[in-house]
């Protein structure tokens, strides 16, 4: 009788210790998954080719560019919470803070189309030493719905109004969208009338 008794006792020490264990390893599974660094999904890549590049000056006095704009369509439903745009340093030694809008489409004539509303904002500190012949710079926003086939527009702003210290956005001219430029975000002009900055836009984050 004494021995059945050890046996029992041997037993249910064992699956109590085996079942600490799964105990335990689920809790370590949930940490990790909570810990875990949740990536960012690219949605497009627009124009997504670099074979016709060219360019238009942010922060250059003479052309009065405050303010360069993009316009893209989104290519399906997504929430957009980081977009990238290629530049590239094109004098100087520029330091400035970058500010990244994503604006609304006015909704006029195609080719009348200016940045109507603002829908997010974003900042990113840049320094010329990270600035290769051409690279990304990043902005994160909150997230911003949009909508399949429905027309937006990528916005960035310096805080530098310098001809000796500045960057350019680089843009596809063989792209059909439009890029223009504003000294306020309310009088735009033409910078292209068939082309496309070169960005990326994501969801995730």
């Amino acid at each position: 009788m004494i021995k059945k008794s050890i046996l029992i006792l041997i037993a249910l020490s064992f699956f109590s210790v085996c079942f600490a264990g799964s105990i335990q390893d689920a809790q370590k599974k949930a940490i990790a998954m909570k810990n875990a660094t949740v990536g960012y999904t690219e949605q497009q890549d627009l124009p997504g080719t670099k074979d016709a590049d060219a360019s238009t000056t942010l922060g250059n006095a003479s052309n009065g560019t405050w303010y360069v704009a993009g316009r893209f369509t989104a290519s399906s439903s997504y929430t957009c919470t980081k977009i990238e745009v290629y530049v590239s340093v094109v004098t100087g030694s520029p330091t400035q803070t970058l500010t990244g809008y994503i604006y609304s489409k006015t909704g006029a004539n195609y080719w009348d189309d200016v940045p109507n509303a603002l829908l997010e904002t974003s900042t990113n500190t840049i320094d010329s030493t990270t600035i290769s012949a051409s690279t990304y710079i990043t902005f994160l926003f909150t997230g911003e719905a949009l909508t399949n086939a429905e027309q937006y527009w990528a916005v960035f702003k310096t805080s530098a109004y310098d001809d000796d210290n500045n960057i350019s956005l680089r843009y596809d001219s063989s792209d059909v969208q439009r890029v223009m430029r504003s000294v306020t975000p309310i009088s735009w002009s033409n910078t292209d009338n068939s082309s496309a900055l070169h960005i990326k836009a994501y969801s995730g984050g």
